[in-house]
């Protein structure tokens, strides 16, 4: 396997930082490569830019405490979240957006609820939840606000089967 590494998309990275309102990472690499790719954005990005992190999958192996401090917003589910909790993971400088699955978000203490709907394929929901708040905050939209249609499109896409396929476009979700 051809691991991903920072040198490889430095030059096209540093290019897309000097615009780019959010920065997204996953747990989908390699911890080393993440880790630097991280900094390297936190490094260089705007300072009105944001760094958001889902730490999913859950890597068991990947030292959290590292990773953490350099996003901005930490978007894990309920299992991520305690499983971070309990490996001493400090959210201090970062706003957690804890998912809930069919009951919301919660965020600063607050449940923004979920649409109630009949699921029929979960499958991808949570890349829905994220790919579709981060729109809208870069639209401008305020937190709860992008909660909320953040809840919808991933409402909508668990009424469908698949995964990108069962995302709903920017018109459903309004």
């Amino acid at each position: 396997m051809n691991e991903f590494s920072l040198d490889k998309i430095q030059v096209q990275l540093q290019e897309a930082l000097k615009t780019a309102k959010l920065i997204v990472f996953q747990s989908e690499m390699g911890f080393e490569p993440l880790l630097e790719m991280m900094k390297f954005c936190k490094a260089h990005k705007l300072a009105e830019s944001k760094i958001v992190f889902n730490p999913a999958p859950f890597r068991p192996d990947y030292d959290y405490k590292q990773i953490i401090p350099l996003a901005d917003f930490v978007v894990p589910n309920e299992t991520e979240f305690a499983a971070l909790v309990q490996k001493g993971v400090d959210f201090e400088h970062a706003k957690v957006i804890k998912t809930l699955g069919e009951h919301g978000v919660e965020v600063d203490g607050v449940v923004v609820p979920a649409i109630k709907v009949k699921a029929v394929d979960t499958t991808g929901a949570g890349d829905c939840w994220i790919g579709a708040f981060c729109a809208f905050y870069a639209q401008g939209e305020s937190m709860g606000e992008c909660c909320r249609k953040a809840n919808s499109a991933a409402g909508i896409s668990v009424t469908r089967c698949g995964a990108a396929a069962s995302f709903p476009s920017h018109s459903e979700i309004q």
